[in-house]
């Protein structure tokens, strides 16, 4: 085994970049049985002027100078050793070989890894939707290889995972009001929470995130940052195709009030296999058939005329089980006698229109940019299909089922603030150090999803937790009035955080804020008023909680609780740790011994 190889491990002995040149100068005559090129000719490939050296790369992905942060490491000379392993590695996937464009069969090919970690798009890993992927071989080599050094590598994926499911779990409740009969119904309130949302997540997040060049905290090796990254590049690279999508899909229109009502009308029931059958001969064989007319009109019916093809009806029906398969890949949900007939109406119409339309997708990773890749390819090659290109149709059937239910504009909607979530949650993993990723995840994910909880439950949380203050009041106290002015409109969020709550905070603060009340009117009945505070503890998860503090007044003379402020607290050390993080603009300075934001 070679001094730098993977798996080597570390000798006292000086490791410098001349002697990682000598070693890939033997391996190349080894290899190709000629001479080497000059150490120059590699030292140029490490690192050179034109910032185009491994180096070079590594400084840019990572966003440090990396020789100055192996040099400050603990034991700078066994991280000079990882670092040159880790040189080495890349040095074989990105200088050595020929360039795509020039090879020949069983050639080595250069692939520019740091190139394409700096910009996450699905053909970069392998994914569930397709087993075609350009790097996704590469991206896992490199991945296993670098997992390899990393002692606790398992336990870093799963909590990067587990902060990803958290993201995930917040853009899944906007669907709450798009798709739920309260929303169908009473559409512009639904418009109105998700409008409240969009300027939240925009204006009150992603505005105050310092968004350039995050700083990178050292891990104990080099090779843990650069899993951390890697990790994250295979989270966000759905993230930033699923982004683009939606800013790149094309518009529907809704149909008519009646074909919304139909539809709608048509929730639960389901098709035959064999009536699918029939509607084929129907449809390419041009068999009559009035009931089978009658679901080929429910499919046409919610299109504009121009699509009453036959040509391509029969296209639609002859691929229908293809993205009938990428819809349901991952659910729990069995096609094999019958396909719900919502499902199969939005499928075939969505086929119809990409066919009529030459609809296409830009997909542009490293070293490709198509501006308009046809959907239509995907469907009649599964097999080969991009994975974006799969994504775009489970985005485009979401589309067309909310068309059909009448809430268009809420879905619109629902995707400008995916795209906002989606830029939060890029910042949030960018950083190359699992502890200040989770640090920087928790503070603006608890921010971030507190916002999604409309302001309508949150008052009956409120009247639940009055209720339960009443209920551990003194008998002599009677007709408690609890009052939140506008000023204390922050009151809401603690609200808020107790429908989150594991931990029954609501019911221990309703308890001491009672005692308090209860203590006041055992008291001299010259005082009559008194402001209180209580610190409010929410728990979450294992390790997601948050501390804040409730400001309010009892009055015994009108027999009112009025709420003041709630605000949550930060220890100077993790302000001063959100202000090296980009966080600075969450934290509002008042009192010098307590920070809150």
């Amino acid at each position: 085994m070679a001094m730098y190889d993977i798996d080597s491990n570390y000798k006292c002995e000086k490791h410098t970049y001349a002697s990682l040149c000598q070693e890939l100068m033997y391996e190349y005559e080894i290899k190709t049985g000629e001479v080497a090129p000059s150490e120059e000719y590699f030292r140029y490939k490490i690192k050179n002027a034109k910032n185009n050296g491994i180096i070079n790369k590594l400084n840019r992905l990572l966003g440090t100078d990396i020789e100055k942060w192996v040099s400050q490491a603990p034991e700078p000379e066994v991280e000079r050793f990882n670092l040159l392993k880790l040189v080495k590695l890349i040095y074989y996937i990105e200088k050595d070989g020929n360039a795509k464009n020039t090879q020949k069969q069983d050639d080595n090919v250069r692939v520019l890894i740091t190139d394409i970690l700096k910009k996450p798009r699905l053909d970069n890993i392998k994914t569930e939707y397709t087993e075609k992927s350009e790097y996704g071989d590469c991206f896992e080599n490199l991945f296993l290889k670098v997992k390899s050094q990393v002692s606790d590598a398992e336990s870093r994926i799963s909590k990067i995972e587990a902060m990803n499911e958290y993201w995930e779990y917040t853009t899944d409740m906007v669907f709450d009001y798009v798709i739920t009969d309260k929303a169908l119904d009473n559409p512009q309130e639904a418009i109105q929470e998700l409008e409240r949302i969009h300027r939240f997540l925009k204006e009150r997040v992603l505005a105050r995130l310092v968004i350039d060049n995050p700083p990178v905290t050292y891990e104990k090796s080099i090779f843990e940052n650069f899993l951390d990254l890697l990790i994250s590049h295979r989270v966000l690279c759905s993230d930033m195709d699923r982004l683009n999508i939606n800013y790149r899909i094309c518009e529907i229109k809704e149909p008519d009030k009646k074909y919304v009502e139909l539809f709608r009308s048509r929730e639960g029931y389901e098709i035959s296999r064999n009536n699918i059958k029939i509607l084929e001969d129907f449809i390419c064989r041009e068999t009559e058939n009035k009931d089978i007319k009658d679901i080929m009109c429910l499919i046409l019916w919610g299109l504009d005329k121009k699509y009453y093809d036959y040509k391509a009806c029969r296209f639609a029906i002859k691929h229908y089980e293809t993205v009938l398969n990428w819809w349901i890949a991952g659910k729990n949900i069995d096609v094999s006698e019958s396909v719900a007939i919502d499902t199969f109406i939005v499928i075939m119409q969505e086929l119809i229109v990409v066919y009529k339309d030459k609809e296409g997708l830009k997909n542009d990773y490293v070293g490709y940019n198509n501006p308009k890749r046809s959907l239509i390819a995907s469907v009649r090659n599964p097999a080969k299909a991009d994975a974006v290109a799969v994504q775009a149709w489970i985005k485009k059937l979401e589309n067309r089922v909310v068309a059909n239910l009448g809430a268009i504009e809420l879905i619109r909607k629902k995707r400008e603030i995916e795209n906002v979530i989606y830029e939060i949650k890029k910042y949030a993993f960018s950083f190359c150090n699992l502890e200040d990723m989770n640090f920087v995840s928790s503070q603006i994910y608890y921010i971030s999803s507190r916002c999604m909880i409309s302001q309508e439950y949150a008052k009956n949380i409120g009247n639940q937790f009055a209720s339960e203050i009443c209920k551990h009041l003194s008998p002599k106290i009677h007709n408690v009035n609890v009052i939140l002015p506008p000023e204390g409109v922050n009151v809401y969020n603690m609200f808020k955080d107790f429908s989150i709550d594991r931990s029954s905070e609501l019911e221990r603060t309703a308890f001491e804020l009672a005692e308090m009340m209860n203590d006041l009117y055992n008291e001299d009945e010259l005082i009559t008023a008194r402001s209180f505070k209580i610190y409010v503890n929410i728990s979450w998860s294992e390790k997601g909680n948050r501390k804040s503090l409730l400001t309010f007044l009892i009055n015994r003379e009108t027999n009112c609780i009025e709420y003041k402020q709630y605000v949550g607290v930060e220890s100077d050390e993790n302000c001063d740790r959100m202000r090296h993080l980009g966080l600075g603009k969450f934290i509002v300075d008042g009192n010098p011994n307590i920070k809150f934001f």
